[in-house]
């Protein structure tokens, strides 16, 4: 038998022609670890984005800042500004105009911000739930009919106490007259005019005005609907129909600041075990905190330096006009509680990725700097206690000379020759050969 000595030691693959195994294998592993990393750097921006998302757009925060802003105080304005717009758009001018001063103050007498309020907070909170999965479909209703009708009569007093204070109309103001009379505009009254007939007539035209809020009972079905009680589109379908996935996928946003990070965790770990090294794995997690900290931080100076551009949004229609300004500050009040957590977080990352950096630098000092403990000196103890010089350098300890050789005995100061040649200097005596083996 033929016995083969193997060098111990870590055993090689055996390299295949023309394919490098081990190289292949690094390749991969450096390029998963340059996956993890975007990851990584995606999960810890995502999540603290989608955690100011969720806590400014609760309920409770979205109803302070809408009254806040100061919102409810220019809907009425607006609405009646539509409605006189879409009135003359249709040539059903009646005999008031809802842009009429006194006509506002009864809108804004009759709808007051407290009233919208309390309307808007109602549909927010109830498509919360929808959307929250606690009820299959908002079932909201916002009835308001009782305000209508204290609009109707309030305008009706208004025209009624204007026109009892106007003279009586001269035949020639009658034939100037415009038919209709504007009851709002005209100098004096017709003869033929009463003005508390009059004033009936117009509380009765505004109740049953399709121009300004034609459906004043106002529910999740109704909202698709046009004036006429018709379907807005025409698959006829109200938008929490349409917007079916909506629950889902709002659902899945109040979970997403931990699902990024779990992402964050465990792209953390799959970088420190499956790069080549450990401390390369570790620089990369350093090198990733740093830079997620640093775009959560220029993202947040970025926002608050443009919130003034993006504040004066144009709104388009009638209502722009209207809500520009109520927009704007709704806008700015926004804006800082969306990136509020983004300058904390974004520190906490380039203070980790700082440490990280320095537990790594002071660890590589560590494992190049010579051991000096265990060591000894060919002296022996002796070399514990040698003098320290004025350099700080220990001095080799003190030796005695070599005492001379004893002679052999036989050997004189002339020894004989040796029988046999010595091998020159430098080389190898010649080894005997061992026996033939026999197979």
């Amino acid at each position: 038998m033929f016995i083969l000595n193997r060098p111990r030691g870590r055993e090689t693959v055996p390299k295949t022609v023309g394919f490098d195994y081990n190289g292949v294998m690094i390749w991969l592993r450096k390029g998963f670890v340059h996956f993890l990393a975007f990851l990584l750097l995606v999960s810890l921006v995502g999540g603290v984005a989608a955690m100011g998302v969720n806590r400014t757009l609760a309920p409770a925060k979205l109803e302070t800042l809408l009254a806040n802003s100061k919102i409810y105080d220019n809907v009425t304005a607006s609405v009646l500004q539509q409605a006189e717009k879409s009135s003359s758009d249709g040539g059903n001018s009646g005999s008031v105009s809802l842009n009429d001063p006194l006509v506002r103050q009864a809108a804004e007498s009759a709808f007051s911000p407290s009233l919208i309020q309390q309307s808007v907070n109602t549909f927010i909170n109830d498509n919360y739930s929808w959307l929250s999965g606690k009820q299959p479909s908002p079932d909201f209703k916002i009835d308001l009919s009782s305000a209508k009708q204290d609009f109707a009569q309030q305008v009706g007093q208004a025209v009624q106490a204007r026109l009892a204070t106007l003279p009586v109309c001269s035949a020639q103001q009658l034939a100037q007259l415009s038919i209709p009379v504007d009851l709002m505009s005209v100098n004096c009254r017709p003869p033929t005019l009463d003005p508390k007939t009059e004033a009936a007539q117009v509380a009765q035209e505004v109740n049953d005005s399709s121009d300004f809020l034609s459906n004043p009972v106002i529910t999740a079905a109704s909202l698709n609907q046009n004036e006429l009680g018709q379907a807005s589109s025409s698959q006829g379908q109200p938008y929490y129909k349409k917007l079916s996935w909506a629950p889902k996928a709002y659902q899945v946003g109040l979970k997403l600041p931990w699902i990024f990070g779990g992402l964050a965790l465990l792209s953390a770990m799959g970088i420190f075990f499956i790069a080549p090294a450990r401390r390369r794995g570790g620089r990369r997690i350093g090198a990733v905190l740093l830079v997620a900290g640093l775009v959560l931080i220029g993202l947040k100076l970025v926002a608050d330096a443009s919130i003034n551009k993006f504040a004066s949004i144009s709104v388009k229609g009638a209502l722009g006009s209207d809500f520009k300004q109520p927009l704007s500050d709704f806008m700015r009040q926004l804006e800082p509680q969306l990136v509020r957590s983004y300058l904390p977080f974004g520190i906490i990352f380039v203070v980790a990725a700082i440490v990280i950096f320095i537990v790594l630098f002071r660890s590589r000092q560590g494992r190049n700097k010579p051991p000096t403990h265990g060591i000894r000196s060919e002296g022996g103890p002796e070399a514990d206690n040698a003098p320290i010089g004025a350099s700080n350098l220990r001095l080799a300890p003190h030796r005695e000379p070599p005492a001379s050789a004893p002679e052999i005995p036989g050997l004189g100061p002339n020894p004989a020759p040796p029988s046999k040649p010595l091998p020159p200097i430098g080389k190898n005596p010649p080894r005997p050969r061992p026996p033939r083996l026999i197979q």
